[in-house]
């Protein structure tokens, strides 16, 4: 687990994303698709901005938590290696997707949040162990299977072993190199 400290201007600027990405889906018409209904839509969408901007920091991606657009299941690249970022606010959660049909991009990477300013990049793992690796979702609150897939933090690989993957690729200069 990599530790990442978002700071006031960073907090700030996912505040004002996460307000306009709610009320572009809202006024769009697209419903969240939320598991935690505690939570509201943009309590929603703040988090996962601010675990896309943890992931971004950490391995240096290109991103702008203002790129606005219907979600086609990838966050961000790495490289030429497409990731999408999930971000739960509860430490021991889950890499969760709503079928292994709705992982798209080559690997993921699990965030949690800490505290308001500071995310936990917890692990990724590849589409293929994804759906090797993946159970049915167990609410923990109802303790009731609901609709999705998911893997544990413990089936993830480490931070660091996907910088040194990414490192490698980046290194090789070839096209079409995969983690």
């Amino acid at each position: 687990m990599l530790r990442v400290t978002l700071s006031k201007k960073e907090l700030f600027d996912c505040q004002r994303a996460a307000n306009g990405r709610s009320m572009l889906s809202r006024a769009s018409g697209v419903i969240n698709q939320r598991k935690d209904k505690a939570s509201t839509d943009q309590e929603i969408d703040l988090i996962g901005i601010k675990g896309e901007l943890a992931v971004s920091k950490v391995y240096q991606a290109d991103f702008s938590p203002f790129d606005f657009g219907v979600d086609a299941g990838v966050d961000m690249f790495l490289g030429d290696i497409g990731v999408d970022v999930k971000t739960t606010k509860y430490s021991t959660g889950v890499l969760l997707f709503k079928s292994v049909d709705a992982f798209k991009a080559p690997i993921a990477i699990l965030c949690t949040e800490i505290d308001e300013n500071t995310m936990a990049v917890i692990g990724w793992i590849r589409k293929t162990e994804f759906a090797a690796k993946c159970r049915k979702f167990i609410n923990p609150k109802t303790n009731t299977y609901t609709d999705g897939v998911c893997v544990d933090q413990s089936d993830l690989n480490s931070p660091e072993e996907l910088w040194l993957n990414i490192t490698r690729v980046k290194l090789s200069n070839q096209q079409g190199n995969s983690i």
